[in-house]
């Protein structure tokens, strides 16, 4: 229960001027939306991610403000490089260990290989006393008892495996290999079929008996199951029974023949009538109504501050608005990117733009590619080697930055 009252706002939450800021600030997304629908309708641009706006502000102070939800991305960019820079460290570092490796494996092979010299007898060829001619040969390296051991080793692991693979294999494609199997299944079943009948259709008066016996049986059928509804009602309860039983499912369709349920006052008590109910005939439901108690509505009154203890508030500097990003300006209008610039000339030759004497808009086509996590387009997608398909801000993301 809870008394109704009055709620102090205390007096360090007045801020006057940051108020006049988010008015000014909404005041210029609406501005700007003007101009994205006005492309988007005409489809210079599918939609406001798609855009770049362009924003002059005579106004020093405004200007200012804006400036400071409008960081640049040095950082995020300087990031992404350091990270490039780590990962061709690594790269080189990886391809000098693999060259070293394999130089490795060359020097142990020419160690191994065996020199065998034949010498030949001298034979008088040109001046007496030629030194004796000698053939050096090489001999390909032998696999020792170390690695043939090892390779049988190899051998019977993958052979004791084979059952866990093969029962990996079925579990992983069961519904596929159930569905081959029952398909072939079918077609072997329909063409066995299909020979007993052709071959029962050979033999004289045979295929007449069955054909009567299938027609006497069908008039048999519609008579004992289809004519009344009592016997409609029977095959239903029967069909239902077997594909619970096929399916496995232990509940069985239950018809309730009858049913009665009379309803009394919410003061008095409803009597509920079912069909044979072992050891209970009735059931007594009893209904009962909770009251709950009304919440009074508080009033909330704003208390001015007073004048002996004017209220300080700290200022805040714009620039920690900035701090990871979540509020730029560039969000705050869904936007892939904004720009300050110092004169209304180039917005003057734009087709889509907006002039008043406080403020000018122009809305261009956004540079750069489009980010497949953010959707925002940059000129930085691409740059970074691990994640070539983000941008520089969700790059530092991903890697937990922020």
């Amino acid at each position: 229960m809870f008394e109704a009252g009055w709620v102090e706002l205390d007096a360090k939450w007045h801020n006057p001027e940051l108020a006049t800021r988010w008015q000014y600030l909404h005041q210029v997304r609406g501005e700007v939306n003007k101009v994205l629908e006005k492309a988007r309708m005409e489809k210079a641009i599918g939609s406001s991610l798609e855009a770049k706006v362009l924003l002059y502000v005579p106004d020093a102070k405004k200007r200012q403000q804006l400036q400071a939800l409008n960081p640049r991305s040095e950082e995020l960019v300087e990031y992404v490089r350091s990270q490039n820079s780590v990962i061709e460290l690594a790269a080189e570092e990886a391809a000098k260990a693999v060259r070293a490796q394999q130089e490795e494996q060359a020097a142990k092979v020419a160690k191994v290989l065996t020199e065998k010299t034949i010498h030949v007898e001298a034979k008088t060829v040109g001046k007496k006393g030629d030194r004796p001619s000698e053939i050096v040969e090489y001999s390909a390296v032998e696999p020792s008892d170390s690695d043939w051991q090892e390779m049988l080793d190899k051998i019977a692991q993958f052979v004791a495996d084979l059952p866990s693979y093969a029962g990996d294999f079925f579990t992983e494609y069961q519904k596929v290999l159930v569905t081959v199997g029952l398909s072939l299944s079918v077609l072997v079943t329909a063409k066995v079929t299909l020979a007993i009948l052709d071959t029962m259709n050979q033999i004289p008066l045979l295929g007449g008996i069955f054909e009567s016996i299938g027609i006497l049986f069908t008039i048999w059928f519609a008579f004992r199951h289809l004519l009344w509804a009592e016997n409609r009602q029977e095959l239903a309860e029967n069909m239902g029974s077997l594909a619970a039983e096929v399916v496995g499912n232990n509940t069985a369709i239950v018809l309730v023949e009858k049913q009665a349920i009379v309803q009394l006052n919410p003061s008095e008590s409803a009597i509920v009538e079912m069909p044979e109910i072992p050891q209970a005939e009735l059931i007594v439901v009893e209904q009962t109504i909770a009251t709950i108690p009304e919440i009074p509505k508080a009033k909330l009154i704003s208390v001015p501050p007073k004048s002996q203890t004017p209220t300080q508030i700290p200022a805040t500097p714009d620039v920690a608005m900035a701090n990871i990003g979540v509020d730029e300006l560039r969000y705050l209008l869904i936007t892939s990117e904004v720009e300050l610039i110092e004169s209304n000339a180039v917005i003057q030759e734009l087709p889509y733009s907006f002039q008043s004497p406080e403020l000018a808009i122009g809305v261009v086509k956004a540079d750069g590619e489009k980010c497949d996590r953010c959707w925002n387009y940059s000129t930085h997608v691409g740059e970074s080697i691990e994640h070539p398909l983000i941008c520089e801000r969700c790059v530092s993301a991903v890697d937990g930055k922020f």
